[in-house]
């Protein structure tokens, strides 16, 4: 992510690994590969014909089934172990190159479990510690996970973008104290506010960040659960998506926006331009580009034949072309340097505490596993941006995008941003010496 850009001690650079949270992963697809994937990019958009039908047009819902029950428990125990992990760490102190908050909040927590939500596996609920915490404390409370679209409160949008701050402004992917307090206040947020609510589970779907993120990601599958996970009822089945209201739309530029920022913040490029800037200047660039996919949308969003279509009709079809598009983005970005960052979870266990162990000896393991192949890592990273980006241009037909105009502003909104995404993920970042 942004962990590689810190103050200058000299004015010396070189290139170090990309989009890297922890771990090393050096490889920067070349210009060959770059070419063939923008190419397939300019085909696909050009090539797609929709069907003929007017409307909307969702492919049918795949059948609903119930949720085992043995992974659902083993779930469960994760959120409170990763939690209970996080803070002990954070109270010994101690330092190590495979620190627990970074592996289960930045890793697993932001990137992982909501990739798995979009591709059909919406497993946060039965993790979410917090939840768990409320439980044990409001016994009597609810317990059925909400069916059906919920849309984001401010508050939640609000919290998606604290959450982004603190990775890419504050943190830098890295652990420490400033992880450790947000931590602490996001728990103490989501507690409170499911002991005040009616229907706990409603409150978190709306106002929880993390639960928004995975939520939003998990409809590009349409997937959901609902029942009572602590009670052998929990189901996986198909909801109808949200995507007209105001927060929604909202939240999908902030998502886009804040991937976009951190693929460009680490190029060459980049600090030509704004050198390293320190965090206030970073925060309002970050808004800047935030602000910029914003209104790209709205004016895709806006490009609709005069009155043919709702404004809420028109963000849902632009939120349903670019939720697939961040998909991609956040796979291709995050997804090299969480696979290479993958031994430390070894060497966390090893050293659970951060006092210098080697427990089973699995640091040695850790140490001698061979290095990701880039020929493959391009694969995955081109794969997921072009597919992406053709599942976005399906994706917003399948709303009813019919009429020439807003086939055109979409398409060219898409090609932009998927174009701009590959050309990052080519530079090799720039960090001091």
């Amino acid at each position: 992510m942004n962990a590689m850009i810190a103050l200058m001690t000299s004015p010396l650079q070189h290139p170090v690994p990309q989009h890297l949270i922890v771990g090393s992963f050096d490889s920067p697809i070349p210009l060959w590969v770059f070419l063939i994937a923008a190419g397939a990019t300019i085909l696909a958009t050009a090539l797609y014909r929709p069907p003929a039908r007017d409307g909307v047009m969702l492919p049918p819902p795949p059948p609903s089934q119930m949720f085992p029950m043995l992974v659902a428990r083993l779930l469960a125990l994760t959120g409170p172990i990763a939690v209970i992990w996080v803070i002990a760490q954070g109270l010994m102190g101690g330092s190590s190159i495979a620190r627990v908050d970074v592996l289960f909040l930045w890793h697993a927590g932001w990137v992982v479990v909501p990739v798995l939500a979009a591709l059909g596996l919406p497993i946060y609920p039965l993790i979410d510690p917090w939840r768990r915490l409320s439980l044990l404390l409001r016994r009597n409370a609810s317990r059925e996970l909400p069916d059906g679209p919920v849309a984001p409160a401010r508050s939640g949008l609000v919290g998606v973008a604290a959450i982004i701050a603190l990775e890419l402004i504050w943190t830098g992917g890295r652990g420490g104290p400033a992880l450790f307090v947000a931590v602490l206040i996001h728990g103490a947020w989501v507690v409170s506010g499911r002991l005040a609510a009616s229907d706990p589970e409603r409150w978190a779907a709306a106002h929880d960040p993390v639960l928004i993120v995975n939520r939003f990601l998990g409809d590009f599958s349409r997937r959901q659960l609902v029942g009572n996970p602590d009670a052998a009822q929990v189901q996986m089945r198909t909801r109808p998506t949200d995507t007209s209201c105001a927060t929604t739309f909202a939240l999908t530029s902030l998502l886009v926006g804040a991937v976009i920022y951190d693929g460009l913040s680490q190029t060459e490029v980049w600090f030509q331009l704004f050198g390293l800037p320190n965090s206030p200047v970073r925060a309002m660039i970050l808004i800047v580009v935030v602000a910029v996919i914003g209104l790209l949308s709205l004016l895709a969003a806006q490009s609709n034949d005069a009155g043919e279509r709702s404004t809420a009709e028109a963000r849902a079809r632009v939120v349903a072309g670019l939720r697939p598009v961040a998909i991609g983005y956040i796979l291709a970005h995050y997804g090299p340097s969480i696979l290479a960052a993958a031994p430390y979870w070894l060497v966390a266990v090893a050293d659970p505490l951060q006092r210098g162990w080697n427990l089973f000896g699995l640091a040695y393991v850790a140490s001698n596993l061979p290095p990701l192949p880039g020929l493959a890592v391009w694969g995955v990273q081109v794969g997921a941006v072009v597919g992406g980006h053709v599942a976005g241009i399906r994706a917003a037909h399948q709303l009813g995008l019919t009429d020439r105009r807003s086939q055109v502003a979409t398409a060219l909104l898409l090609v932009t941003l998927t174009m701009l995404t590959l050309w990052t993920l080519g530079q090799a970042v720039v960090a001091s010496s």
